[in-house]
């Protein structure tokens, strides 16, 4: 399954908050393909990521509003992107875009704000970030 990794210029997570943290699927998926010498190495110097010189785009979903102020601020109850985000760096990718998109659970026309603002600022990213560094290298 890792070979997908490794063949992958830009590695892209989707994955909804479920309980504060990521779905199993991708904790197994994760668990499985974080394998000495298939996505890291160690030594006498420690760990060294395999997937160097990649990209990741990741998008999170999340059905409250994490902001600091709110009842579940992200920095107490978000163990989702810093997650992901730990693992994409343990495993060599520097390059890591992130988009949220939260409060989906907050009713249709909250929902929706939200969906659309994550989709603008995913579009823009794609546009400027990810596209650029692609042509580039």
């Amino acid at each position: 399954m890792a070979w997908r990794f490794l063949a992958a210029d830009t590695v892209i997570i989707a994955a909804p908050l479920w309980n504060f943290s990521i779905p199993y699927w991708l904790k197994h998926l994760i668990d499985v393909i974080s394998q000495k010498d298939v996505l890291f190495t160690f030594g006498e110097n420690g760990f060294g990521g395999l997937l160097a010189g990649r990209k990741a785009l990741v998008v999170c979903a999340r059905g409250l509003d994490y902001q600091p102020s709110c009842i579940t601020p992200a920095g107490r109850y978000d163990f989702q992107k810093p997650y992901i985000e730990t693992w994409l760096r343990f495993a060599g990718i520097d390059a890591i875009e992130t988009v949220v998109v939260e409060k989906t659970l907050l009713g249709a026309e909250v929902d929706r704000e939200a969906r659309n603002v994550a989709s603008t600022f995913a579009a823009e990213l794609v546009r400027t970030r990810l596209a650029k560094s692609a042509g580039s290298g």
